[in-house]
C-alpha cells in the first residue's frame, strides 16, 4: 500500500489543485500562470506538500502526482491511490 495515499486525500483545495497539475506535467511557470499567483508562491505550495507528504526528492513528487492524477482517469488504477481519487 502506498504510505502517501491517504495523506492526499487530507491536502486542501489550492495544494490539492498544485498537486494535480505537477501530475500533469506542468512546469513552475505553467502552475503560477495557471493559479494565478507567483513562482515563489508555487515553490513554497511545493515544498509544503513534500513535507506534509514525507517526500524529500522533487522526482518522487512528480512521480506521485503522475501516478495520482493516471488513477483518477483509469478503471485499472493502482488501488491504493485511487482511495483518493474518490
Amino acid at each position: 500500500m502506498n504510505p502517501n495515499a491517504f495523506k492526499i486525500a487530507l491536502l486542501d483545495d489550492h495544494p490539492m489543485m498544485l498537486f494535480g497539475l505537477i501530475g500533469d506535467g506542468c512546469g513552475t511557470k505553467d502552475i503560477a500562470t495557471t493559479l494565478g499567483i507567483s513562482l515563489k508562491t508555487v515553490e513554497t505550495h511545493r515544498e509544503n506538500i513534500k513535507c506534509k507528504l514525507g517526500i524529500t526528492r522533487i522526482e518522487k513528487l512528480i512521480s506521485d502526482a503522475s501516478r495520482w492524477r493516471a488513477s483518477c482517469f483509469s478503471t485499472d488504477s493502482d488501488p491504493d491511490l485511487a482511495a483518493v481519487s474518490g
